[in-house]
């Protein structure tokens, strides 16, 4: 019975540890995130670890704790939606192309091809501007 009881303190202690160790944890990330935010208002920029995102780099920040501030990791990131999105466009615009082309003779067609090429590329620059 006192070996079972010993051992049931000894978890709750363990537990609490955790506890007590993932709050600072929380604690430093809010800090250093509100720092970061803060310099960023402040000055316009966050660390020197962070770069801009341009359309033909786009790296991300992984913000995945307080070890990221410290041993950060950048990968090419483009969201999920906007990969989602540039298919469905481009889905959507290949077959209203098709469709225009089979109403179209030869020389309009060729017309409509480069005024739509056109129209997507100004498109796409546009959603890709940061």
């Amino acid at each position: 019975m006192r070996k079972n009881n010993k051992q049931k303190q000894k978890k709750q202690k363990e537990k609490q540890q955790k506890k007590r160790d993932s709050l600072n944890e929380e604690q430093t990330l809010s800090e250093r995130v509100m720092w970061t935010i803060g310099n960023f208002s402040k000055y316009g920029n966050t660390t020197a670890n962070w770069q801009q995102a341009k359309a033909d780099s786009l790296t991300a920040f992984i913000l995945n704790g307080t070890s990221s501030f410290d041993d950060n990791k950048k990968i090419n990131f483009t969201p999920p939606t906007c990969v989602k999105f540039f298919k469905l466009m481009k889905d959507y615009t290949m077959r209203l192309m098709k469709a225009e082309m089979k109403k179209k003779t030869n020389e309009q067609q060729k017309g409509l091809f480069s005024r739509t090429v056109d129209g997507i590329w100004e498109l796409l620059k546009k959603l890709w501007r940061w």
